[in-house]
């Protein structure tokens, strides 16, 4: 490949879908033996027999649906991405002289939830629209133990859930000096920062 156009391999993205569609699965068949137990024991209780005692608790059965109903969503979400990350023709990051793209499962933010709305399997954002290029050890003001980020942030954006970007920064570790060097050409050393602790 080109110097003006650099591709690097997404390793390990696929476990991001693969952790939501086992959790999908899990929620489904945890909830559906809560359901079943509970109306199995208020069963053999005679909460269901004529004449017993009016309550709410038999109904927990039924109102328990929330459980694989969560799950159902979960595994649906897995599988909505893994389908457009399959669907897509990049498989990682593409640096090129015009823009930076790739493919959705690598985002989070806005623009993440904007494009899986769509069904667009790839990112595509133009060098002249990204003011700063920003590694991040962690997401977010709190943390909360995420995963490091490169965070785009972008010129004239009238929202501020707009102004700004993230991508996982986990999968391309090993290539990380290329990836900055090639942004430093396309942005300047200047719009280039980074907030990794010395």
């Amino acid at each position: 490949m080109s110097s003006d156009a650099l591709h690097f391999e997404a390793v390990g993205v696929e476990k991001k879908y693969q952790k939501l569609i086992w959790a999908g699965l899990l929620f489904i068949v945890l909830g559906l033996a809560v359901m079943v137990c509970t109306f199995a024991y208020f069963h053999s209780q005679g909460a269901y027999e004529e004449g017993a005692p009016q309550t709410i608790y038999p109904m927990l059965p039924i109102l328990l649906i929330f459980i694989p109903g969560y799950g159902y969503r979960i595994f649906m979400q897995g599988l909505t991405e893994w389908r457009l990350f399959k669907r897509t023709e990049l498989s990682g990051l593409k640096l090129d002289k015009d823009m930076i793209s790739g493919p959705v499962l690598l985002l989070e933010g806005i623009y993440r939830e904007r494009l899986l709305q769509r069904k667009a399997p790839a990112f595509h954002f133009e060098w002249d629209d990204i003011n700063n290029f920003i590694l991040e050890p962690v997401r977010g003001s709190k943390g909360y133990g995420s995963p490091p980020y490169y965070k785009l942030t972008f010129k004239e954006r009238s929202e501020k859930a707009e102004s700004s970007c993230f991508i996982m920064r986990e999968c391309f570790k090993a290539d990380e000096a290329e990836i900055v060097k090639f942004v430093t050409k396309r942005l300047g050393k200047a719009h280039v920062v980074n907030n990794d602790p010395v």
